[in-house]
């Protein structure tokens, strides 16, 4: 907003004027106490945009032996510029007017003018630009706002003085001390001339005072843009200020969280040292079982082929017993056949005696003979009956004995298996 009102301040001193270059005039008046008077006009040109914007600069001198002819310095600037030398130009030309009898020093004066004014007015365009955009920026606030402040009192120092030496320009022109009277030649010319440039110098005075108003009242407004540009840069360190307390706060905090940090960092070190020690011990315990574990493979390894070992001696003795079984069985089997062959005879041989005994019936003389005989073979039989039944008994109890230890060897294998 600020640089939006200095630009309509600036615009509005801008006039539309024909392109014309006026020829150096000098206004000569004999007056009452013979003052000579030199006014030397120009007008600057237009610049090739047809932005009609004069710049006027009056030079008055004090006495000189003859009429010397003093040229303006005219600078035409770009467009771009144009802008922000308006208010100097004028301002230039009304401090030449305040002085009196010195000559050679009133063009470095008005152009020492013109530099400070418009770096002031270049600090205030800094100031406007920068105040805008220091709501975004809060970290380096503090000192750039300082700097503004710095730079704002050196802006109001140098309008102070622009507008002292503004204030007493006009007023000035009356004390001019009195010039000797010049030659016959000049107030001649100079007679001629003054009926046709008196209402150049008539409008040029118009102009002047246009100008020194319009330089009061940009004066006064840029008076006001700074007194606001204070008060906004006092709001603007007033939120520095609390955002510096803020700044500090996380700075607190941030120096706790890293004294926090290196906590953390100290018991994550000390629990991963545990750590370590901890795996190295369990690996030595690992390692430690799993050699023990391969001591007991490699002892079960043995004990399972002395174990297959004697699985194997066991198979053979089974079969070596089963085989004795069989003979047994088979020699139990040709003992009963004996025997029964055995029985079947004896009673071949009784059925013989009883036969015999029959036929000795008959033979009483003979009876107790025979009975004594049969008697005797009975007797006889029966004895050899009871061997072959002894003999058939101890078979039988061998061959039940071999089943069973077969047997009992066969749930040794299976219990051993």
């Amino acid at each position: 907003m600020a640089e939006t009102k200095i630009a309509g301040i600036r615009q509005s001193r801008t006039r539309a004027r024909p392109k014309k270059k006026t020829n150096r005039g000098r206004v000569v008046s004999d007056s009452s106490n013979s003052c000579v008077e030199k006014t030397n006009a120009t007008a600057l040109a237009t610049d090739e945009e047809n932005n009609d914007e004069p710049t006027l600069q009056v030079l008055e001198v004090g006495p000189l032996a003859e009429p010397a002819k003093v040229p303006t310095e005219v600078a035409v600037e770009p467009s771009e510029e144009r802008m922000d030398t308006a208010s100097p130009s004028f301002l230039s030309s009304e401090q030449t007017r305040s002085v009196g009898s010195e000559d050679v020093p009133q063009p470095k004066t008005s152009e020492e003018l013109a530099k400070k004014l418009t770096l002031s007015e270049e600090i205030l365009e800094q100031i406007v630009a920068q105040t805008q955009s220091v709501g975004s920026e809060y970290i380096p606030q503090l000192k750039r706002s300082e700097e503004l402040a710095k730079k704002l009192t050196l802006s109001e120092e140098i309008l102070k003085q622009i507008v002292a030496q503004v204030g007493g320009m006009v007023g000035d022109i009356t004390g001019i001390p009195a010039l000797p009277p010049p030659k016959e030649e000049v107030r001649s010319e100079v007679a001629e001339k003054t009926s046709e440039e008196g209402s150049n110098g008539i409008r040029v005075n118009r102009e002047w005072d246009s100008a020194t108003a319009m330089a009061k009242e940009q004066v006064a407004s840029l008076t006001a843009e700074c007194a606001t540009t204070r008060a906004t840069l006092h709001e603007q360190e007033d939120r520095l200020q609390a955002k510096e307390m803020e700044c500090e706060a996380l700075r607190l905090n941030l120096v706790k969280e890293l004294d926090l940090r290196v906590t953390l960092e100290q018991d994550c070190s000390s629990l991963r040292t545990a750590n370590e020690n901890l795996h190295a011990k369990e690996l030595a315990k690992t390692e430690g079982r799993r050699v023990e574990e391969a001591r007991i493979a490699e002892d079960l390894w043995a004990q399972i082929a002395e174990t297959k070992t004697g699985q194997e001696e066991l198979r053979s003795m089974i079969a070596e017993l089963a085989n004795d079984r069989d003979k047994e069985f088979k020699r139990a089997e040709e003992l009963t056949a004996s025997l029964a062959e055995v029985l079947w005879k004896h009673e071949g041989e009784l059925t013989d005696w009883a036969k015999k005994l029959a036929g000795c019936e008959a033979a009483r003389s003979s009876e107790v003979e025979c009975k004594l005989k049969v008697k005797l073979e009975c007797g006889r039989l029966q004895e050899q009956l009871k061997r072959a039944t002894l003999h058939l008994e101890e078979s039988q109890g061998r061959a039940e004995k071999a089943k069973a230890a077969h047997r009992q060897s066969l749930d040794e294998t299976t219990d051993e298996l």
